[in-house]
């Protein structure tokens, strides 16, 4: 400190001033070993610590703060770390007191950003889910490739479900057409054979010749052209309901393809009735 004092430049403007000069050389030479401080004074390019809260408060009418990096190699604007155990508050937290957004994201590239889950063993990043909502509204022109570790291509699309229903019948040879895809024809009967007996079936009849149809353990694999062919049937006269189910596929001359299950049922009570219907998925 002394050799300090010493290279001062000696003006005579008596010994207040040498006194005020020495005391800016003691703070620059005494604050860089307090910047850990509270209540210490920022500076860039060194670092501050503190065990209470750090404030930037402001009242502007674009950003409180602005972090950027000109560094045109290496990137990076802002890096926030924390130490913080599950269950206690993030690193970081962004509230808008209002009803305004959040936090938006925006980028040039090809993509926005990664989140990277390094879970605790025995958890891996195939069984965590790298985040949580509350919210169960639509989020627009977000697409999702994996739903419950199922690919999006293992899911048919809306457009391809061809749902029977359920579909009721009186007996007395009551006939409903319950789906027409391409040459393919799909019709629900409820047949009274008799004043107790009813048979309920559902049939298959391709346009053209050249259909091949699988129901249950029977196959047809060429169905001629308006020939029907049972896809599930069933007949009962005990007076007691009763119900059947065949896994159906079905192939048409031009292509179609219809697979799932159908299923019929009867009721040989007052009033006769049938039940038919089933879900097929065209492909």
């Amino acid at each position: 400190m002394s050799r300090l004092l010493s290279r001062l430049p000696r003006v005579r403007l008596g010994r207040g001033a040498i006194v005020l000069t020495a005391g800016v050389v003691i703070a620059a030479v005494v604050a860089p070993f307090a910047l850990g401080a509270n209540g210490a004074i920022v500076k860039a390019g060194r670092s501050t610590q503190s065990t209470t809260e750090t404030d930037i408060l402001a009242n502007s009418t674009t950003w409180s703060t602005r972090q950027s990096n000109f560094n045109k190699t290496s990137g990076g604007a802002a890096a926030y770390g924390c130490r913080a155990p599950a269950g206690t508050r993030p690193c970081i937290f962004g509230f808008n007191l209002v009803s305004g957004l959040a936090f938006e994201f925006r980028t040039r590239g090809n993509s926005a950003g990664y989140i990277q889950v390094d879970p605790t063993p025995p958890q891996t990043s195939a069984t965590v889910a790298p985040f949580t909502t509350n919210a169960h509204g639509i989020a627009t022109g977000l697409n999702s490739d994996m739903l419950d570790g199922k690919h999006a291509t293992d899911f048919a699309p809306a457009t391809a479900i061809r749902s029977l229903g359920l579909v009721k019948l009186s007996g007395g040879a009551a006939t409903k057409t319950l789906l027409t895809v391409g040459d393919i024809t799909l019709t629900g009967n409820c047949i009274q054979v008799s004043p107790t007996t009813l048979t309920a079936n559902i049939m298959a009849t391709s346009t053209v010749t050249g259909a091949s149809v699988a129901a249950g353990a029977s196959s047809i694999p060429d169905l001629s052209g308006g020939a029907p062919t049972p896809l599930a049937t069933i007949t009962g006269s005990s007076g007691a309901p009763d119900f059947g189910s065949n896994p159906v596929q079905i192939v048409g001359p031009d292509g179609t393809l219809l697979s799932g299950s159908v299923f019929v049922g009867i009721d040989t009570q007052n009033p006769n009735n049938c039940a038919i219907g089933g879900t097929l998925t065209q492909g």
